[in-house]
């Protein structure tokens, strides 16, 4: 016997299954245990002394042992499992899954296991392994996620898988030609001249001239999807492409009988007739019938603004204040100033597609935008001698109303006074010396004897002088001015203030 009984149960403890390996071995402290008179029986030796896992060896009996994460049943020799997880659930923060002598923990979607086994701590679930999404992971929240598809695709009913919404999204379903969706499975079709291979899928060439279908009266030469009629040396294809005559003999005229059912122009050729059509048609799918080409919806017309479609051509047409140029295609503008001034009473400016009347100075348009009305009273703008707006030029550089022209108050006409409530800002620069309105003023239109100093901002002039340059400040650099406007258009005198 190897010393102590303890001793020995540790020893058959290492020596037992690997369940026992589990065992934490015990630190036996050696008792010295007087000679006993008779000799010690080892039950152990014999059927590992019933037990079901460890036999421990005892002076005088023994005792059976059971591995980490299992105990003795009643009758002190069989194992049974010891359920951690029923236990603070196993000290696992999420899920607890119990296993023969041993448990281990898990984590709920989202999480994954900490290095201690037992916590859990949340992971973008769309960062490991794409959530296990097949095609697209949609994150939620830190926690959350959805799988998603792409197009042509559904979600499937275990939400990562994806499956077709149609099976000839996809590749056109293997295809070769035709795909048809039968009941959610892909059914291959082929065009005229082909028929389905083998795997079918693939279309392969149906060879009419073996097959009979070409029913030529001599010769067949196979095309891929068709076939062609040939004829001996001497004769002519006739107008079916399958007869054969002979050349000697009269050929009909393909052409002579309905046209040869073309719509427009038929030519007679050895293959039947050819049909052609007109400028502004295109021919049909059956090679006979002449369609109307619609110039207008397609872009190839050269209308500038308006086109109007009719069989065979198009017309282009101008709006309003426009007339059509020479080339039929573009569009002029019309300067109806040169018509007896546009009907206007005073001044008349051609606009883009259209004009506009002014008035001079102490008038204003009436309703009818043409005549003009003559102020009653002296408008409180003109009284501080201030410029009214009247028709410009196109030289003003800079130019920027602050709010629409041509608005004004009710007045009371015993009273006779006009109150304009518009302004007109103006921002522009005059070149090389020049001001005024339109900057047509130079210093040499200063009357009276009027000069104007570089660096200054008003001519001088005699003091009973009169003249455009008369104490008017001139414009020699960048300016912004806002100027009470009591009408819409006027022609005042030349300078700006």
């Amino acid at each position: 016997m190897k010393g102590s009984a303890e001793e020995e149960c540790c020893e058959r403890l290492a020596a037992t299954s690997p369940q026992a390996q589990n065992l934490t071995r015990v630190q036996i402290i050696n008792t010295r245990v007087p000679p006993l008179p008779f000799p010690h029986v080892n039950e152990c030796e014999e059927t590992n002394g019933g037990c079901e896992a460890l036999c421990c060896n005892t002076i005088g009996s023994f005792y059976c042992k059971c591995p980490n994460g299992q105990e003795l049943k009643e009758d002190g020799k069989t194992c049974q499992d010891i359920d951690e997880c029923q236990v603070h659930n196993g000290g696992c923060q999420h899920r607890c899954v119990n296993t023969r002598g041993s448990y281990y923990c898990e984590c709920n979607p989202g999480s994954r296991l900490h290095t201690d086994a037992r916590t859990c701590i949340a992971v973008l679930s769309c960062a490991v392994s794409n959530g296990g999404c097949e095609q697209d992971c949609v994150q939620l929240s830190p926690a959350h996620f959805h799988c998603r598809c792409r197009h042509n695709y559904q979600l499937a009913e275990d939400g990562k898988h994806c499956k077709l919404t149609s099976p000839c999204a996809d590749r056109n379903g293997g295809c070769m030609h035709v795909c048809h969706n039968n009941g959610g499975l892909a059914h291959c079709d082929c065009h005229p001249g082909y028929r389905l291979a083998g795997d079918r899928k693939a279309c392969e060439d149906i060879n009419e001239c073996q097959t009979g279908q070409a029913s030529c009266a001599h010769g067949c030469h196979n095309t891929r999807g068709s076939f062609r009629c040939i004829c001996n040396p001497g004769y002519e294809l006739g107008a079916d492409g399958k007869q054969c005559y002979r050349i000697e003999m009269e050929i009909v005229n393909s052409c002579e009988t309905a046209n040869g059912g073309c719509s427009h122009h038929c030519q007679h050729s050895t293959n039947g007739p050819v049909c052609s059509c007109n400028r502004g048609y295109h021919l049909d799918d059956d090679l006979k019938t002449c369609m109307d080409l619609d110039e207008c919806v397609d872009g190839s017309s050269c209308c500038e603004q308006d086109c109007t479609n009719y069989p065979g051509g198009y017309e282009c047409y101008c709006g309003a204040g426009y007339r059509l140029n020479s080339d039929g295609c573009g569009c002029d503008d019309v300067d109806e100033c040169l018509a007896e001034n546009g009907g206007c009473e005073h001044t008349c400016q051609n606009t883009a597609g259209s004009y506009q009347c002014y008035c001079n100075l102490g008038h204003r348009l009436a309703e009818d935008r043409r005549s003009c009305i003559r102020l009653r009273s002296t408008v409180e703008a003109l009284a501080s001698r201030l410029a009214v707006e009247r028709a410009r030029p196109p030289i003003t550089l800079l130019q920027d109303y602050a709010q629409p022209l041509e608005r004004y108050d009710d007045y009371d006409e015993g009273l006779g006074e006009l109150r304009a409530e518009s302004t007109l800002q103006e921002k522009f620069v005059c070149l090389n010396d020049t001001f005024g309105h339109d900057c047509s003023l130079t210093c040499d239109d200063c009357a009276n004897g009027g000069r104007v100093t570089r660096g200054e901002t008003a001519a001088t002039v005699p003091k009973a002088g009169r003249g455009p340059c008369a104490t008017r400040p001139v414009p020699l650099a960048p300016s912004a001015r806002t100027a009470p406007s009591p009408v819409s258009a006027g022609t005042g005198p030349p300078v700006t203030l």
